[in-house]
């Protein structure tokens, strides 16, 4: 099913001004559990995201692949790792782009659940991770345990592509991420904040709230994305 097609391609009319690296090995990554740490600041080694520095978080999926498998990495040109011992403060973002598979109306819905899950429920071990009650805004407090046993951000984003790849639904996966100061995350939020809109309408279509368009919040969003008004039709219906 190709819902958020549309907000896809504008998400990449963003990337296109940004060069991005793709990562070739994809063999090593970092554990991932269901169970938060807290750490103090002592303890803590660098941060990724959170006030002030800026932060995006876009999970989307598709039928069709808008770019090859992977990680890619996108970064301001003289940025290095050593920058995260330096300045231990960093804007960070990621964007994890799902291909599925066998996905129609009959269990998006199940599906939208499960990623989500996913998204907000994994953490990797001995890293702090603080999410936004919207989603898409994250934000990473690593642990000096976990730079001294070898976590880095290839590690990271190594293991949210293969935890994604867990999914039958999931034929492929591209995981972007993006790390340093740039004006990209501002030109990114307005799409992350679509994409939110668009699943919280799938959510009241599913949920059987306000299915009378005219008194719903979502009939904005819906008269926008003709696949929801054909899921909306097919809900009523059935």
């Amino acid at each position: 099913m190709n819902l958020y097609d549309g907000l896809i391609k504008d998400i990449f009319k963003v990337l296109q001004d940004y060069p991005m690296k793709k990562l070739d090995n994809l063999n090593t990554s970092w554990g991932i559990n269901n169970k938060n740490v807290f750490l103090l600041d002592k303890e803590m080694a660098y941060e990724l995201g959170g006030y002030p520095k800026e932060s995006v978080n876009i999970l989307i999926q598709s039928d069709d692949e808008f770019v090859e498998p992977g990680v890619y990495f996108i970064c301001p040109k003289d940025f290095d790792m050593k920058s995260l011992e330096i300045d231990r403060h960093l804007s960070f973002g990621k964007i994890v782009l799902l291909k599925t598979r066998n996905l129609d109306e009959n269990n998006i819905y199940d599906f939208t659940q499960k990623t989500l899950i996913k998204d907000t429920k994994a953490y990797f071990n001995d890293v702090m991770t603080r999410a936004s009650s919207k989603h898409y805004f994250i934000n990473y407090k690593v642990s000096k345990k976990a730079v001294k046993e070898g976590f880095d951000l290839y590690k990271m984003a190594s293991a949210i592509h293969s935890s994604y790849l867990d999914l039958n639904e999931v034929e492929n996966c591209a995981v972007i991420i993006l790390i340093g100061d740039m004006p990209i995350y501002k030109d990114l939020l307005p799409l992350a904040e679509k994409n939110k809109e668009i699943s919280i309408a799938l959510n009241h279509i599913f949920d059987g709230v306000n299915m009378d368009c005219k008194s719903c919040d979502m009939t904005e969003i819906c008269d926008e994305i003709k696949e929801l008004r054909s899921i909306h039709k097919k809900q009523q219906k059935g």
